[in-house]
C-alpha cells in the first residue's frame, strides 16, 4: 500500500473539516493508499507565514523522512495561498519525491514514474502567475467562484460555473 498524508486546513474555528477528511478518505480506499497521518489546520493561511505553520513543519518532516508517498489535499489552496510561499513549499514536498494531489483537479505533481506531471506544473504556474489566476474569488450573491480557464475559446466562465462555498 501506499502510504499518504492527509492535509486538510479550515481558515475559522466554526468551520469543519469533516468533508475534507470524508473525501479524501474515500479517495484513499479507491485507490488502495494507507493514511498514515491526518495534518488538520485551523487558520488563514494569507494572514500567517509559513513559518507560522507548525503543521506544515510536521509535513515537510513526514515528507523527508520518506515516510509518505503522497499527500492528499482538496485542493492546492490548501496548502496556502501565499504566492510568495507556497510554491516554494509545494516544490520542497516534490523534490522530496513526494506527491501532492489535488483531489478537485484529480491531478498529482508527479506521475507514477516519479517524474513530474508537466500537466500539473502548468496548471500550478497558471495558479501562482500575478493576474493570472486567483485562487478564489467572490462571485454573484455568496458563491464562490473557483476560477480554472484552459487557453481555449469554448471555455467561458458564467454563473453555471460557480460553486457554493465550501
Amino acid at each position: 500500500m501506499t502510504p499518504v498524508a492527509l492535509f486538510v486546513r479550515v481558515s475559522t474555528k466554526e468551520q469543519d473539516y469533516a468533508r475534507q477528511v470524508a473525501d479524501l478518505t474515500a479517495h484513499t480506499e479507491r485507490q488502495g493508499y494507507e493514511i498514515v497521518h491526518i495534518i488538520h489546520e485551523t487558520g488563514s493561511a494569507t494572514k500567517r507565514s509559513n513559518v507560522d505553520r507548525p503543521e506544515l513543519d510536521k509535513l515537510l518532516d513526514l515528507c523527508r523522512r520518506k515516510l509518505i508517498r503522497k499527500v492528499l489535499v482538496t485542493e492546492f489552496s490548501r496548502l496556502g495561498r501565499r504566492r510568495s510561499e507556497t510554491p516554494a513549499l509545494m516544490e520542497a514536498i516534490t523534490q522530496a519525491g513526494v506527491s501532492i494531489y489535488a483531489h478537485n483537479l484529480g491531478l498529482e505533481t508527479l506521475l507514477a514514474n516519479g517524474k513530474r506531471n508537466p500537466v500539473a506544473s502548468i496548471v500550478i504556474a497558471v495558479m501562482i502567475e500575478p493576474g493570472g489566476f486567483l485562487w478564489s474569488m467572490q462571485g454573484k450573491g455568496n458563491k464562490i467562484c473557483h476560477i480554472f480557464l484552459l487557453a481555449s475559446p469554448l471555455h467561458t466562465l458564467d454563473e453555471s460555473t460557480c460553486c457554493e462555498p465550501h
